[in-house]
């Protein structure tokens, strides 16, 4: 019997300590008793940003420390992620597929250089390139600089992708920062046997009828929690 490992990816300007994260990893210990690995992607604690490479890595860096601690590699991941952390575990799955049972992504942020700027406006990534840094606000609303390796890192990275094994996304109409569209591009173009879910509300996701919704979807997509594992 095939054993797995859940885990979860935070965002862009976020960090494992984010919101939905602890609401998830709460929920589910509560609900399921099953322990949610909260990854940390970030740059550092000043800096509240990831490569996706590096992201990507990190995973795998994780998948195999796991698989030399228990001496078993029988075992997959069942993910959650969150806008630039969904896109990763996205782009995990794509490129290990053996390694990932099923995702649950929340606002993936799919074709997220192309969503900064427009064919007719390259000004946003020109600025960027020129000055070398581009200004954000982090989750404790103070500002921190993010190098244009960023994107040169993205651009490394196709803006969709197939991803064969099954799963969930949950994206909100009212997003402003990644569209709606982008998310029903890719599961009618590269991953038609997913589910997509349309919710009244923003990229966050953070609305209690939002998160009941998440947390009904994430029992769903996860079906039986048989042969889990703890961390």
């Amino acid at each position: 019997m095939c054993k797995y490992y859940y885990g979860y990816l935070h965002g862009f300007a976020s960090g494992p300590n984010s919101f939905k994260g602890v609401h998830l990893k709460k929920f589910l210990k509560e609900r399921m008793d099953i322990p949610l690995y909260l990854f940390n992607l970030n740059v550092s604690e000043d800096d509240p940003y990831f490569l996706v490479s590096d992201a990507v890595s990190t995973l795998l860096r994780k998948d195999l420390e796991m698989r030399e601690a228990t001496n078993d590699a029988n075992f997959m991941w069942r993910c959650i992620g969150s806008s630039l952390g969904a896109y990763t575990a996205a782009r995990f799955a794509h490129l290990f597929p053996s390694r990932v049972d099923k995702l649950v992504l929340l606002s993936p942020a799919f074709n997220l250089v192309e969503t900064w700027t427009n064919d007719s406006d390259d000004s946003v990534l020109r600025s960027w390139k020129e000055t070398g840094y581009r200004q954000f606000v982090g989750p404790k609303s103070e500002p921190f600089s993010v190098p244009f390796e960023f994107v040169e890192d993205l651009q490394q990275h196709p803006p969709f992708f197939p991803v064969s094994c099954e799963g969930t996304i949950i994206h909100g109409l009212e997003d402003r920062v990644i569209p709606p569209s982008n998310a029903q591009v890719f599961v009618e173009r590269y991953a038609p046997h997913w589910k997509l879910r349309f919710v009244e509300d923003d990229h966050a996701l953070t609305k209690q009828q939002t998160l009941r919704i998440i947390e009904e979807e994430v029992v769903a997509c996860f079906g039986g929690m048989e042969g889990s594992n703890k961390l």
